[in-house]
């Protein structure tokens, strides 16, 4: 016998000769991911170790080994420009 509930999935238990109600966690639910956050610093060493790369795939290499996409390069780079011209 099964109850589905918001929490997991309710099952009932054949434990000592009597039956109990055990709350197991279903596993296609996922936890909401945390967002990565990256400080000033971060994302200025970063830049800076990509703008020293000089040979095809040393970019690549580094965004792999930090886990990052271009995407991100882009982004920093533009609102690196922005701090710079607002300042």
């Amino acid at each position: 016998m099964t109850n589905n509930k918001t929490a997991g999935i309710s099952v009932m238990e054949l434990k000592q000769g009597s039956y109990r109600e055990v709350i197991r966690p279903e596993p296609e639910v996922q936890e909401k991911p945390v967002r990565r956050r990256f400080t000033a610093s971060y994302k200025l060493q970063l830049l800076q170790q990509a703008d020293a790369c000089s040979e095809f795939g040393d970019i690549g290499r580094l965004l792999r080994r930090e886990g990052l996409y271009s995407s991100h390069l882009v982004r920093w780079r533009v609102s690196e420009r922005r701090a710079h011209w607002m300042a």
